[in-house]
């Protein structure tokens, strides 16, 4: 009979050495995504833990309100048609602004905090997409590379908090971007997952801006691209076969995407011509005021053709900004080479900053409206660098490393001084924005009003002996509306029009159209980084 207990024998030196070295390698083969995991997972918790810091921005107020006309049109089963004759917010997609409302109402939440906890989530999101996508480029370290450069830049913090509209349609077309590149990995049959992966992204980005119509345009050029390639290795027949069998298949994916679109914008539904209509709003969109640009204020509607390059130069984090022309040296070398997914983020950096060069839109509040060109140019040179020196020289590598570790650290740095205003963060290429202060916008959604309307609570926290109702008057060179829900007990905003009369303070954001009221008292000035974002008056 076989024993029940069997001695132990230990391992000889050579069974040890192979047991430590097969450890080693399965430990560095995870060990990338075991810190992409974990960057992201303190990205989002970090994000949680100050979510409640974050103020109003100027338009939030007026996507509130529109969030509400949707979810009033559903309630009343569609008799309610409010919402269609309300500003101009009916030509956007309203996913973000009817969930967010339903998330508060439905859950018993703040709606400020259930908007950021929504745009927190998408943040994170994005960081997944861009390890999703690094990860096609050059592999797990190019993945990691991608997600961290994206996680630790302040600007994407901050707008991960309160942007509603630009972060999320960046990130929506990033989703496109992926869904592309997997459909086309599945050539020429894509399966039902790459179709509803591409369906749900799309209606994502059409339930947000009608300028997703540009992911069609991408998608030609990428597919044009990918044909190319094939032609040399299939005939023109079969190729021809291929390419009409794949476009049927995806086409499908507008199954999942119309009434997706429908729902979350039912204004695109009430008349077959309110499609073209908003494109036609928003190709001849016009605004008339001006944007402080490189030190000079310059007409919205008539800004030089550098302004996106200009601000990515500055804005972008610096690792990005100094390795960018290495991406020219790698599409030399290795252009044939490259997988499909680098020449995907090229083409969602490079196809909208095109039409915008040939349409020359009115733009204003710095990058933001650009903001989709963004993540896919920092993904595209972050894991294109990886890719460039995963075969060079051991010393090549330590470099890039250490330059990677040192932007990722500035940029936890630069957040951590910011905050809770990383939305505006520039680079050492300017000084950061003390070095931007005088030549840009800095805080052009007024955010730092919040806390300057705080500053005066702290000031005078009883009521105002002088008045009847015992409220102190403030007029506020800035949206006051966004204030609306911080309002001190004893306080009120009064009207521009209003300005000339009897007022007590006056809360000023630094900015051209809030020239520094000298003639007044100042009583504090708020900012970070040695740059100056409000200004508080007496009288």
């Amino acid at each position: 009979t076989m024993p029940l207990i069997r001695h132990f024998v230990p391992p000889s030196p050579e069974g040890r050495r192979e047991s430590v070295e097969s450890i080693i390698m399965l430990t560095s083969s995870r060990l990338p995504n075991i810190l992409s995991i974990l960057i992201a997972a303190a990205f989002a918790f970090i994000s949680l833990a100050v979510l409640n810091d974050f103020g109003l921005n100027w338009d939030e107020p007026g996507n509130i309100l529109y969030g509400d006309l949707l979810l009033q049109y559903y309630e009343s089963g569609r008799q309610n048609l409010e919402v269609f004759g309300w500003s101009n917010l009916y030509y956007y997609g309203g996913i973000f602004d009817l969930t967010g409302t339903a998330f508060a109402k439905y859950f018993n939440l703040n709606i400020i905090h259930a908007r950021h906890f929504l745009s927190v989530c998408i943040g994170t999101f994005g960081l997944y997409l861009s390890w999703w996508i690094g990860n096609r480029i050059a592999g797990k370290w190019s993945g990691f590379a991608a997600l961290t450069t994206l996680a630790t830049w302040p600007l994407y913090f901050g707008h991960s908090h309160v942007n509603g509209k630009d972060l999320p349609f960046a990130i929506a077309m990033l989703a496109i971007c992926a869904s592309i590149i997997w459909s086309l990995e599945a050539w020429p049959k894509p399966k039902a997952k790459h179709i509803i992966a591409l369906g749900f992204a799309a209606a994502f980005a059409f339930s947000i801006r009608i300028s997703a119509l540009m992911s069609i345009v991408i998608f030609y050029v990428i597919l044009f691209g990918f044909l190319a390639h094939r032609l040399k290795s299939t005939n023109f027949k079969q190729l021809s076969s291929e390419t009409l069998g794949f476009l049927l298949k995806i086409s499908l994916f507008q199954i999942i995407t119309v009434p997706i679109v429908i729902f979350f914008w039912p204004w695109v539904a009430q008349d077959f011509g309110n499609l073209l209509k908003g494109v036609e709003v928003f190709s001849k969109f016009d605004f008339n005021g001006s944007e402080l640009f490189n030190g000079a204020l310059v007409p919205a509607k008539n800004l030089p053709w550098y302004y996106v390059p200009l601000l990515m130069l500055y804005q972008l984090p610096e690792i990005i900004i100094i390795t960018a022309p290495l991406i020219i040296v790698l599409i030399a070398k290795f252009y044939k080479k490259l997988p499909l997914a680098f020449y995907a983020t090229l083409a969602f950096f490079a196809v909208p900053l095109l039409i915008v060069f040939i349409t020359k839109p009115s733009m204003y509040n710095g990058i933001r409206h650009m903001f989709l060109i963004l993540p896919p140019f920092i993904i595209g040179v972050a894991a294109g660098v990886v890719y460039l020196i995963q075969n060079s020289k051991p010393i090549f590598k330590y470099a890039t490393a250490f330059a990677f570790i040192s932007t990722w650290s500035l940029g936890i740095y630069t957040s951590t001084q910011l905050h809770p205003y990383q939305y505006l963060a520039f680079n050492q290429f300017i000084g950061g924005v003390k070095g931007a202060e005088p030549k840009f916008a800095i805080d052009y959604w007024g955010m730092s009003l919040r806390e300057g309307l705080e500053k005066f609570a702290a000031l005078y926290p009883n009521p105002n002996p002088k008045a009847a109702n015992g409220k102190y008057k403030l007029w506020v060179c800035g949206e006051p509306d966004s204030l609306r829900p911080y309002m001190p007990y004893n306080f009120e905003t009064i009207k521009y029009s209003d300005a000339q009369m009897h007022v007590d303070f006056t809360l000023a954001l630094n900015a051209f159209y809030c020239e520094k009221l000298t003639s007044k008292k100042q009583l504090f000035e708020i900012g970070r980084a040695g740059a100056i974002f409000v200004r508080g008056y007496e009288k």
